[in-house]
């Protein structure tokens, strides 16, 4: 069995230091020579890139997990397992806080240069599944609720991302961690030891059999120098080495190659790592896509609040930016409106998967598009802020089935040819509460908003009390030919004035909640996606649950970086 382990790890080829952090500077160490001697502890922020990781538990007490680097102002890498639940093969969501410029390992002692921040989202590779997978992939972006103020005390690691300043097997590593003591307490203070790299296959013939199946394609090996110990307690920190940046440069800059995975258990020569170098286009395109999103989470959910609306009324397009609406053109004329779906990215839409594959003769030849921020239902009128947008790729989700008895899973995400320009008041993204923060209770009021195509034809807006999934089936028990359908993945919702009020156009839409602790701060999450289910009493309608899908979501957008073109629609 792999132990699993953590401790921050350095390559090194000289001595430099500087007093001042300067715009761009990344990977250097803070006014200290170096000096090594294992169990001698490091000076403060002489590793101004590592991080600690901890969890907070019900009673607002804090557990150190893992350790980490910085790579941006708001995003620490780290080791997958770190985040990841082996039990439901997913994401870990509880609440998880970030330390930096931290040298005292204890939570309740802060240091002088210390930084906290929470962990909003987690993001790791599709393809991780834990031991399952001999923690092949082993890597996670963390992004945090708020940009680190840089100084020469806090600073992000350099990535190596040309790939041109490769490490040498056998190259003086250095790591420091807070690794657990003989009595299984964390060390104090940031501890020192020398290590070496090692060559890939020196280090899969010294191993044990059962543990060459971790020693994965991305993975690579150090051995100890001076006989020191990795220990459990700190997988996650970050293997670096230095470089010098041209003859004139008297210092040096720390380059990110590794982050640190385990050993094999009672073997005490080689400690493993998951080769960054390996995943460098993932860690670009999730970086650009939370730099992406760290800007939309500005504004995303913002509308007016209108305190005085009644449960059922017409309201103005721009009250809710995010709708988009999915209209139908054959023969190059129009051909009706489909559906509404949801803003959550500059280049996506979020719907029900049911919009955009109907199989009926009279749609054979129908092309789908994607209008933003229109205010009346006319399609001769082009509103001002009106915006159109081809459909380039369709992101169904990995786990449709469309069967007699059942649809499951049946959002889809629609990205489109070019990006959507946000405006403060009529075209915005809705949020996504990615760190879970907002749980929603039973009857707890949420929205929808879509076209009245029958009646109005106009935009309308109704509230449904939520029910939680294992009360769906219930709610919809003198519907049978519908009860079928509530599977695992649904939420549902009852009209909360008793009538169902729209007429035939809300499938696809957003299900989205108020929530933030002020007033003033308040912003709409998106909490479900319409299903097609429709209860024959019209009373209630089934949601697709976007918190269980977080994960394909995060992986939708992240591709998003990874295509240069899309083939159309």
């Amino acid at each position: 069995m792999m132990l699993l382990l953590v401790l921050l790890v350095f390559c090194s080829t000289g001595s430099y230091w500087i007093t001042a952090y300067e715009i761009g500077d990344c990977g250097i160490r803070y006014n200290f020579k170096l000096t090594i001697a294992r169990g001698k502890d490091s000076k403060p922020n002489q590793y101004p890139w590592h991080v600690g990781i901890y969890r907070r538990d019900n009673s607002s007490k804090y557990e150190y997990i893992c350790g980490g680097s910085i790579i941006y102002d708001n995003v620490i890498i780290t080791a997958a397992h770190c985040v990841f639940d082996e039990n439901t093969k997913n994401i870990d969501y509880n609440r998880m806080v970030v330390a930096v410029g931290k040298h005292n390992s204890s939570w309740e002692r802060i240091d002088e240069s210390e930084q906290r921040f929470e962990v909003m989202d987690k993001r790791i590779p599709q393809r991780y599944k834990g031991t399952e997978n001999m923690n092949d992939n082993d890597i996670a972006l963390l992004a945090l609720n708020d940009s680190i103020p840089f100084s020469d005390r806090v600073m992000p690691v350099c990535m190596d991302w040309s790939r041109t300043k490769e490490p040498y097997d056998g190259e003086n590593c250095t790591f420091v961690g807070w690794g657990y003591e003989e009595n299984r307490n964390l060390t104090e203070l940031l501890q020192v030891s020398e290590m070496l790299l090692r060559n890939f296959d020196d280090c899969r013939k010294s191993v044990g059999k059962y543990f060459t199946s971790y020693l994965t394609s991305d993975k690579f090996c150090t051995i100890s120098k001076d006989n020191s110990m990795v220990e459990k307690g700190d997988s996650g920190g970050g293997l670096v080495f230095a470089r010098m940046q041209n003859d004139n440069d008297t210092g040096a800059r720390y380059y990110l190659k590794g982050i640190l995975n385990g050993r094999e258990k009672g073997n005490d020569v080689n400690f493993l790592y998951t080769n960054v170098s390996n995943h460098m286009p993932w860690i670009r395109s999730t970086l650009d896509a939370i730099r992406d999103e760290t800007d939309a989470n500005k504004i995303c959910g913002r509308r007016p609040i209108n305190t005085t609306v009644t449960v059922n009324y017409v309201t103005r397009y721009e009250e809710y930016p995010w709708i988009a609406t999915i209209v139908m053109s054959k023969n190059n004329k129009f051909f009706g409106i489909r559906c509404a779906g949801t803003i959550i990215h500059k280049r996506a839409v979020i719907t029900s998967y049911w919009c955009v594959r109907d199989t009926r003769p009279h749609y054979k030849g129908v092309q789908y598009k994607i209008i933003v921020g229109k205010n009346e239902l006319n399609m001769r009128e082009v509103d001002d802020n009106q915006q159109e947008f081809m459909i380039a790729h369709v992101h169904k989700h990995q786990l449709y089935v469309d069967w007699t008895e059942r649809v499951e899973n049946e959002m889809v995400i629609l990205i489109l040819d070019r990006d959507i320009k946000y405006n403060n008041d009529t075209v915005l993204p809705i949020c996504i509460d990615r760190s879970r923060r907002y749980l929603i209770e039973d009857s707890s009021p949420g929205m929808v908003a879509s076209w009245d195509i029958d009646e109005c034809h106009c935009q309308v807006m109704a509230r449904y009390g939520y029910i939680a999934i294992e009360n769906c089936s219930q709610a919809f028990a003198d519907s049978e030919e519908y009860e079928t359908y509530i599977t695992s993945e649904k939420i549902c919702g009852r009209y909360m004035n008793g009538s169902q009020f729209m007429h035939g156009s809300e499938i696809g839409s957003g299900y989205f909640f108020l929530k933030g602790e002020a007033t003033k701060e308040k912003r709409h999450y998106l909490h479900g996606i319409v299903s097609q289910v429709r209860p024959t009493h019209k009373e209630y309608l089934a949601f697709t649950n976007v918190e269980l899908n977080l994960r394909w979501i995060n992986d939708v957008l992240t591709n998003l970086y990874n295509k240069v073109d899309w083939m159309f629609f």
